[in-house]
């Protein structure tokens, strides 16, 4: 029987934090019919004999065959049910229900297990498909699960149901999403999609992609710091053009926004600063080369390569911070400060900053977040607090 694939997409915040319940063996629930999402893939499919407690992609079981673990058994019986025995139960556990239906049970390559009657119609599955490098395993307890190719389970037996993924919001160094792999984080996921584009999503709605196409296209974080997007030719189809900074990685942020940089410095590059936008969010930054621009297009401020941060109009520079570490990056933090970072420098390390004004003739005075920056059509570069009220200005408050 062909070994279970390799997992490299399992990270140190991801993958295999469920809680016991799901994984552990319950009383049994019994299958319901569900009409799997994909059709017939027996083309590739190879029977396996019970020398293992796992089926990979392309694996199946016919009538009579199993796979077993120390203390269990997961079986294909001759009348068409799979059923889950434990080590000398008399009855069988867990089961298909697929009886005097059922001819043989596949792991399909695209991660969802069906159950096949001799016609080759599905009549039952686990609702797994999407999740390509899925392994059905048999464990000791007696539960059926299916992992994905990170280590989490996508199905169990002891619940009956497929299990959402768990968050993965870091994509380290040598590691890499291909098709249908993605970063997760609340409502916000980032997919490379069987296409060839990798698109950042946020409550359903897309946010920003690569724009690049073609099947087997596959996302690296390199070593050297630069995230590229690789054809199935191994040609490049799309790069951060963050080279040459061995270690950073690459993070995706609850409202959408992905990061690359180190976990001790200021961000290399951000999907926001690569749309045209007017404001910077409360714990967001501009790097070298990003800007805000005002809704009409006629101002900017613009984070300049030489480390300056200028706001520029039709007649020149307005405003500028005075700032020349090249390559520095201008950030919005959790207090309302707005402040330009070295590189390699952290927090509380900045080169310039200003704070938020904190009293008020009316209303509540202290911080009121979140903060935002914003550059106005008027010229001024503005950071507003959680009311609305201007905190700060290039011009003045």
């Amino acid at each position: 029987m062909t070994p279970p694939p390799s997992r490299p997409f399992a990270t140190g915040l991801a993958a295999i934090a469920m809680t016991g319940v799901l994984l552990l063996g319950s009383p049994s629930a019994f299958a319901q019919d569900i009409a799997p999402t994909t059709s017939a893939q027996d083309s590739s499919a190879q029977p396996t004999a019970a020398s293992s407690n796992v089926l990979v992609g392309g694996e199946e079981l016919k009538r009579g065959q199993s796979i077993q673990s120390a203390t269990a058994t997961f079986r294909m019986q001759d009348d068409g049910n799979a059923v889950v025995y434990s080590s000398g139960a008399v009855r069988g556990g867990w089961n298909t229900g697929t009886q005097g239906r059922g001819d043989r049970l596949v792991v399909q390559t695209d991660g969802n297990v069906v159950v096949y009657d001799a016609a080759n119609r599905p009549v039952w599955s686990t609702g797994t498909d999407g999740e390509p490098g899925s392994v059905l395993r048999i464990q000791d307890d007696g539960n059926l699960v299916v992992y994905r190719a990170s280590g989490s389970p996508a199905w169990a037996s002891s619940v009956n149901s497929r299990i959402t993924a768990p968050d993965v919001v870091v994509l380290e160094p040598g590691q890499s999403l291909t098709a249908g792999q993605q970063l997760t984080a609340d409502a916000s996921r980032a997919t490379m999609q069987s296409d060839g584009n990798f698109v950042i999503y946020t409550s359903g709605q897309p946010q920003w992609s690569t724009e690049t196409t073609g099947a087997g296209n596959r996302l690296e974080m390199q070593r050297d710091g630069n995230a590229v997007i690789y054809g199935a030719d191994g040609s490049v189809k799309w790069s951060s053009g963050t080279a040459g900074n061995p270690g950073a990685q690459m993070t995706l942020t609850p409202r959408g926004v992905l990061v690359i940089g180190g976990s001790q410095t200021e961000p290399l590059w951000s999907s926001s600063g690569q749309l045209r936008r007017d404001t910077l969010q409360q714990e967001d930054s501009l790097v070298a080369g990003e800007q805000l621009t005002s809704a009409s297009g006629a101002w900017r401020a613009e984070m300049q390569y030489d480390g300056n941060f200028v706001v520029y109009g039709a007649r020149g520079a307005d405003w500028f911070t005075g700032t020349s570490v090249p390559d520095s990056v201008i950030a919005l933090d959790l207090f309302g400060d707005l402040v330009v970072y070295a590189p390699g420098s952290g927090e509380g390390e900045g080169i310039w900053g200003n704070g938020p004004k904190t009293t008020f003739s009316s209303g509540p005075n202290g911080q009121v977040q979140p903060f935002r920056l914003v550059m106005q059509d008027d010229g001024n570069l503005v950071e507003y607090d959680g009311l609305g009220r201007p905190v700060w200005a290039s011009r003045g408050v």
